[in-house]
């Protein structure tokens, strides 16, 4: 069994940066779904639609199934 897990989240580059939360690309990186900006975002929305937090999800799920055998 493979304990690998990927995550995706789709969006587009902002015209100007905006928010004043995160680092990186953050300010440019906007999703449309939440018509915000990742630096505009809580931690809490941030973390539940980033691909860091879905794969991380994922991987909790594979790793708690593959401890469980």
């Amino acid at each position: 069994d493979r304990l690998d897990a990927a995550g995706d989240c789709f969006g587009t580059i902002a015209y100007a940066p905006q928010g004043d939360n995160g680092f990186g690309y953050d300010p440019v990186f906007f999703v449309p779904d939440k018509a915000k900006t990742f630096a505009q975002l809580t931690q809490e929305e941030k973390a539940e639609i980033s691909h860091r937090g879905k794969a991380l999800r994922e991987f909790s799920e594979k790793l708690e199934t593959y401890l469980k055998k």
